[in-house]
């Protein structure tokens, strides 16, 4: 744990989101296998998973555990050049 640098409270807050967002990958797309008659059984491929209208659960999740694992990326490993930079600019002006 120590090789992944997640020195402050928000890096390992986002290190705990990324962990739970690809959790939620990982259940949805599991459950996205499906049977379509003689085509045998397969996972839904990347169009069904992100574009398609229809509205199963995991396709949600799949959504939204995308989202919060980009977030949690962010929070771990960027925040600190990027957002934290900002707010450090913006409290203390310099």
């Amino acid at each position: 744990m120590k090789n992944l640098r997640l020195r402050t409270p928000v890096n390992r807050i986002g290190f705990t989101l990324l962990c739970f967002g690809m959790a939620l990958i990982v259940v949805s797309f599991l459950f996205s296998y499906e049977r379509y008659g003689w085509a045998g059984r397969h996972f839904a491929d990347l169009e069904t998973l992100f574009l398609d209208r229809a509205q199963r659960w995991w396709q949600t999740g799949i959504r939204y555990g995308t989202g919060i694992s980009v977030l949690g990326v962010w929070l771990a490993w960027a925040y600190e050049p990027t957002g934290g930079r900002l707010l450090r600019w913006i409290k203390t002006g310099q």
